[in-house]
C-alpha cells in the first residue's frame, strides 16, 4: 500500500506480510494501525502491476509506481487509477501482463 499526504506530496510505502489468495487453506492475517491525516490518497495494488515487464523484460516496478502517484496529488481516486493504468499500459506496450493485476485508490477528507 502506498500512502500520500496531498499536502507534502510525499509517497510512503507501508508494507504488510501477506499470503497470496489460494496459496494456502488456512491464511494467517496481519493487522497493522496507521496514522491518517486529512487530505491524503491510499493506492492499494496486487504484485502484478509491479511486476508488469515492458518489451526488455524489464518490470514495471515499485517505484515508478509511486513516482506515477506522487504525480497525481490534484486528482481524484478515480483519476488517479486512471492516470496510473495509462502510465503502465504507455511502459508495458502491447507486451502481456503474466499475473492479474488489481488497483484501488481511496481519498480521505477528515
Amino acid at each position: 500500500m502506498l500512502q500520500r499526504k496531498n499536502d507534502q506530496n510525499k509517497v510512503v510505502t507501508i508494507k504488510m506480510p501477506s499470503t497470496p489468495i489460494g496459496l494456502e487453506v488456512i491464511v494467517k492475517t496481519a493487522e497493522r494501525s496507521i496514522s491518517i491525516d486529512s487530505d491524503t490518497s491510499l493506492l492499494f495494488f496486487t504484485d502484478g502491476i509491479v511486476e508488469a515487464e515492458n518489451r526488455d523484460g524489464k518490470p514495471f516496478g515499485r517505484k515508478r509506481l509511486s513516482l506515477t502517484f506522487e504525480g497525481t496529488q490534484d486528482l481524484n481516486p478515480t483519476n488517479i487509477i486512471a492516470q496510473i493504468f495509462k502510465t503502465w499500459k504507455e511502459y508495458i506496450k502491447d507486451n502481456k501482463p503474466k499475473d492479474d493485476i488489481c488497483l484501488y485508490s481511496l481519498g480521505i477528507k477528515l
